[in-house]
């Protein structure tokens, strides 16, 4: 059993471990890190492949990810800049899916992800399939935009409304919006065709 032998990921670990022992679990975070530790100890990753690109980021395999980043052509562009270094992807993988699914537990709640973790992430379990996994990360994507910032977030319970000036008003806050006709003033001069400040 996977959920037997320990998590390796080294920096996770590490992180894990810094922050129970500064106790900044007691900072009023709705999930407290270590959502993916949780879930290897009980055992939501037992049935993967050893091939499963979860654990071989968990396991910081560098040697298949050298591999993967070669077979499916991935360079360096200004998206991939923090994957230049192709020894810090796993760990820049784990700590990425770790924000994912702190949010997916503060929306879903811990059990249900658990059972999404264990039965579609898994992506064949055993009879592993790359593409099933990568669908299935697009769709933890996906639910994560709409629960932090879509029609799932603890914000968009209730209409948008509009003060004169088109800031969204709610209960106590005003958070601006940028129109089109903003034009930031530079040096006291407007700088013409830019709509979002400098």
């Amino acid at each position: 059993m996977r959920s037997q032998t320990p998590f390796r990921n080294s920096f996770y670990i590490k992180m894990l471990k810094n922050i129970e022992s500064e106790n900044l679990h007691a900072d009023n975070s709705v999930t407290p890190f270590g959502v993916l530790y949780r879930l290897w100890q009980d055992g939501a990753f037992d049935e993967y492949s050893d091939d499963h690109f979860m654990i071989r980021a968990f396991n910081e395999d560098v040697e298949y990810f050298k591999r993967f980043f070669k077979d499916h052509y991935i360079n360096v562009t200004a998206a991939s800049v923090q994957y230049r270094s192709v020894e810090v992807f796993p760990t820049n993988f784990v700590l990425n899916m770790e924000s994912s699914f702190r949010a997916l537990v503060w929306g879903f709640g811990y059990d249900n992800i658990r059972r999404f973790v264990k039965n579609q992430l898994s992506a064949g379990k055993k009879q592993y399939d790359e593409e099933l996994f990568f669908e299935a990360l697009s769709e933890i994507h996906i639910l994560v935009f709409l629960r932090v910032y879509g029609a799932m977030s603890p914000t968009a319970d209730e209409p948008f409304k509009y003060d004169e000036k088109g800031r969204i008003i709610r209960k106590t806050e005003t958070v601006p919006i940028i129109s089109s006709e903003y034009e930031p003033q530079l040096n006291g001069k407007k700088k013409s065709r830019s709509k979002i400040p400098l």
